[in-house]
């Protein structure tokens, strides 16, 4: 062989591990993110096997170690290129002894792995039961919103009061927000609590903001229906991580939901 082959061979292999660095770089990066975890909201959570650099990314093939009584909030993270695109927001309750394990690494989105579980239900009406590590019923329960993005102009935000809710941290114009739209953000998460607890009765709860937006003081007034420690601590959690705008006064929110 002479010394133009070696060159030409030496340059193929260089050229080949180039694209092979390529091309698993860019897999990593696809599969980094693909659920962002909402810390503040979740309780009893530990997580491994991200390969994400940046906590509160969550990469495909994460394994999140659930707590007794634990509870974990993800969200999807919204595609900027589809302009269609559905964003859901997951919350799974830990009701066993034991801790439970978590992956994510379906292959199809919500990305939770049903087949690392105990006899799971699948998923119907956006709800998902699974059973404990030594068989505990239902000891595993998940619920799901989806709701699909919609095309804005730059001077609208779209809002709603459904079920079906948008982001856990809602952008909020600080200017024209009145005190409804607010209650219109915050309603929907507060019904996710309510049906992560399976609770079917009406629930109520009075709160006050303090109008400092780089200390915002958030005081429970008074609830009702808030029947199970659980259920109180994720609506709680709910009213006091909300994003909220700058308000030019103390100002008491209610809300029967």
């Amino acid at each position: 062989m002479n010394i133009y082959s070696k060159h030409i061979i030496s340059i193929l292999t260089l050229c080949l591990s180039s694209f092979l660095f390529l091309s698993s770089a860019t897999t990593q990066a696809a599969e980094c993110g693909i659920l962002q975890l909402q810390n503040n909201r979740s309780s009893g959570v530990t997580v491994k096997e991200n390969g994400c650099s940046k906590p509160s990314d969550i990469s495909s093939g994460s394994i999140f170690d659930l707590s007794s009584k634990g509870r974990l909030w993800l969200k999807s993270k919204p595609s900027e290129t589809e302009a269609n695109n559905s964003n859901f927001q997951l919350i799974c309750q830990n009701k066993t002894t034991d801790a439970i394990q978590l992956e994510f690494s379906d292959t199809q989105s919500p990305w939770l792995n049903q087949s690392k579980l105990n006899n799971c239900s699948g998923w119907a009406k956006n709800k998902l039961t699974c059973d404990g590590n030594n068989g505990e019923k239902n000891g595993l329960y998940c619920v799901l919103s989806i709701a699909k993005s919609a095309k804005k102009s730059s001077n609208h935000v779209e809002r709603t009061t459904s079920v079906k809710m948008r982001s856990l941290i809602p952008f909020i114009n600080t200017e024209k927000t009145g005190k409804q739209e607010i209650l219109a953000e915050i309603i929907p998460e507060l019904k996710l609590c309510k049906d992560l607890n399976q609770y079917t009765k009406d629930a109520e709860i009075s709160w006050n903001v303090e109008p400092n937006p780089e200390n915002q003081n958030i005081d429970i007034v008074s609830t009702s229906g808030l029947a199970t420690a659980a259920f109180s601590d994720c609506v709680k959690t709910v009213i006091k991580t909300f994003s909220y705008p700058t308000l030019s006064e103390k100002t008491t929110f209610n809300s029967s939901f």
